[in-house]
């Protein structure tokens, strides 16, 4: 069915299969891609209808470049960005007709270069650990620069403690080395843990969350103007108006991975055992809360989890205790929202979104409203939602802003440099 020219964005897509056949946006039964802050490399799908013989012509063989322009800023050409094909369903006939329906899933070009070729290297005392994965990076999978980069603290070094005695990457794949290295890392700038690496539209990121957290990167228009996210908007083409929405609120099945434990190494030199012991507050009090109380009350109990990870550093142990509860801890209260698509958006966003409350009494919700980061984007187009293209965004946050229930554990204020009781800094 041809399409409705007065419910399709200004600029939307155009799709080339192995820079030769253009196809007729007609043709989209669906097409989408996913970036997300916890994934190391885009996905996608996508569904034609081959009325034009694409099939044979193309030909659709499952080794297919897909290039695509997508954006509806009127001020912007769009962006441009190619995906390759990865698997192609079983080619099947639409209803009665004589045309064929063609379903391609898609991934990132660097998906291949992350987990298909293994190597063996090591690397020289005083390197940093971020530098590693800047090489892996150049060298094994081909990306020369990144959208966000930040360096660690940690390096190859067995004469002071905080680092690694040696790295040696044997017979691994890039993927493997470079989330073993991103667990023990500390950021230079922010010196906490938490590090996330992944490719948006944009290029790729290695950071800390925590970095992301403290942006004041908010969401602009191209005229720098700050934007805000509303349920309710009389402007049909306001890309800010939320179309429909979602709440995944705390959920108690994390509690395990929350609520503390201990990181177990062992100290090959004096021969005994490394214990990291951490609990929900004492972790908490180093990050960047959007808000006045936490996620949950204080639910710390170190006597939860025992984990046994070998390293022989305790600094080393606290970064990967770490590392793994904040990525568990920012995935708690998700907000997940529909809207007009456009392509400045990108994860590691901060939006502001304008929750208003259902009390007659009071103006904004005192739990939601204010600021989320996205953490993923599924850009989708589909010729039968209008808009045309959409896009599904998963917001997170750290903290309520406030909240009538006074069982929430309240957050620290200001600039604090917290240590635990063996003197390990938790804190800024």
């Amino acid at each position: 069915m041809p399409l409705d020219n007065s419910e399709i964005n200004e600029k939307v897509i155009q799709i080339t299969i192995n820079d030769s056949m253009v196809i007729d946006g007609s043709d989209i039964v669906e097409f989408y891609f996913v970036e997300d802050l916890y994934l190391p490399a885009m996905i996608g799908s996508l569904t034609i209808r081959d009325r034009k013989g694409v099939v044979e012509l193309a030909p659709i063989t499952g080794n297919e470049i897909i290039t695509f322009t997508y954006g509806e800023d009127k001020d912007k050409e769009g962006k441009t960005l190619q995906i390759f094909s990865h698997t192609v369903s079983p080619v099947s006939q639409l209803g009665q007709s004589k045309d064929a329906v063609v379903e391609m899933l898609l991934v990132d070009p660097i998906f291949f270069s992350l987990t298909t070729k293994k190597y063996s290297k090591g690397w020289s005392s005083g390197t940093r650990l971020s530098d590693i994965v800047k090489d892996i990076c150049k060298n094994m999978i081909g990306i020369k620069k990144f959208f966000k980069f930040e360096e660690s603290n940690e390096k190859i070094d067995d004469t002071k403690a905080g680092n690694i005695p040696a790295f040696v990457m044997q017979n691994w794949t890039p993927l493997e080395a470079i989330r073993w290295l991103m667990k023990r890392c500390s950021g230079k700038e922010t010196k906490l843990p938490g590090y996330a690496f992944y490719n948006t539209s944009k290029g790729a990121c290695f950071t800390t969350l925590e970095n992301l957290f403290r942006s004041e990167s908010v969401e602009k228009d191209i005229y720098g103007v700050r934007k805000t996210y509303k349920f309710i908007s009389s402007d049909d083409t306001d890309d800010c108006k939320i179309l429909s929405w979602e709440l995944l609120p705390p959920d108690k099945q994390a509690l395990v991975g929350l609520k503390g434990g201990h990181k177990m190494g062992f100290d090959f030199m004096n021969k005994s055992v490394i214990d990291f012991t951490y609990d929900y507050s004492k972790m908490l009090k180093g990050f960047t809360l959007l808000g006045g109380a936490t996620l949950f009350p204080d639910i710390s109990d170190d006597t939860v989890k025992y984990d046994y990870d070998g390293d022989c550093d305790e600094k080393i142990l606290k970064n990967i205790a770490v590392h793994d509860f904040i990525r568990r801890y920012l995935t708690q209260l998700q907000c997940i929202i529909t809207v007009r698509g456009n392509e400045r958006r990108y994860p590691g966003m901060m939006v502001d979104l304008l929750w208003e409350s259902s009390n007659p009494d009071e103006i904004l919700n005192r739990e939601l409203n204010g600021l989320w980061m996205i953490k993923s984007i599924t850009h989708y187009f589909k010729p039968s939602t209008s808009p045309f293209y959409q896009q599904k965004m998963t917001l997170v946050t750290s903290a309520y802003t406030s909240s009538k229930y006074k069982g929430y554990m309240k957050t620290q204020t200001g600039k604090q440099r917290i240590s635990d009781k063996k003197g390990l800094e938790i804190g800024r």
